[in-house]
């Protein structure tokens, strides 16, 4: 048995501290919760002394994001879901780069849409939303286009599905912490 009333229970994740061992993962949409949406997940992450990483997919742009840290300090980090264009894809990565996120985070597990029941079913939950709630019609000779994605396919529609680690390479220089070698990632 071991005493416990001077714990520690802080760690480090690619060098920067966290008070706990755990951090805020990126998650798309966070406005769908609150108005402020990751401005608030911001402002949490620093008074509780935990990190943060911001998805690509954010309800906020990755500038109002990182002006409310709560001091310049505060290290952001970035989930980047690769666009299909490489050059939209080195901008967002620049523009990352130049507001002071610390680490940017490839994801690629969400290349094709997951069979997302609910969010087919009733894709018109964002749009309400984005409209408050006031019903505006479509104009009469209008088209409407079906969406059978949903609001987490329609994030995912300019994804790269084409991505191959060789592809990234060439394209971004990438430090590889997970792996204990680059040939483990390139199959």
């Amino acid at each position: 048995m071991k005493a416990v009333s001077d714990v520690d229970p802080s760690t480090l994740m690619l060098g920067y501290r966290s008070s706990i061992p755990v951090y805020i993962s990126g998650s798309a949409l966070a406005r769908l919760g609150h108005p402020l949406g990751e401005v608030n997940l911001t402002r949490g992450a620093y008074l509780t002394g935990i990190l943060q990483m911001v998805s690509s997919n954010s309800s906020l742009s990755y500038r109002q994001i990182a002006v409310a840290r709560g001091s310049p300090d505060q290290p952001l980090f970035f989930q980047l879901y690769k666009h299909k264009n490489d050059l939209s894809a080195t901008r967002c990565i620049k523009e990352v780069e130049a507001l002071g996120y610390k680490a940017i985070f490839l994801t690629v597990d969400a290349l094709i849409p997951s069979n997302r029941e609910l969010d087919t079913r009733a894709p018109h939950y964002l749009e309400d939303y984005e409209n408050q709630g006031k019903n505006i019609p479509a104009k009469v000779n209008e088209a409407v286009e079906l969406n059978t994605l949903g609001t987490a396919g329609g994030l995912i529609a300019s994804n790269d599905i084409d991505m191959t680690w060789e592809k990234v390479c060439q394209t971004w220089y990438f430090l590889l912490r997970a792996s204990s070698a680059l040939d483990d990632t390139l199959d």
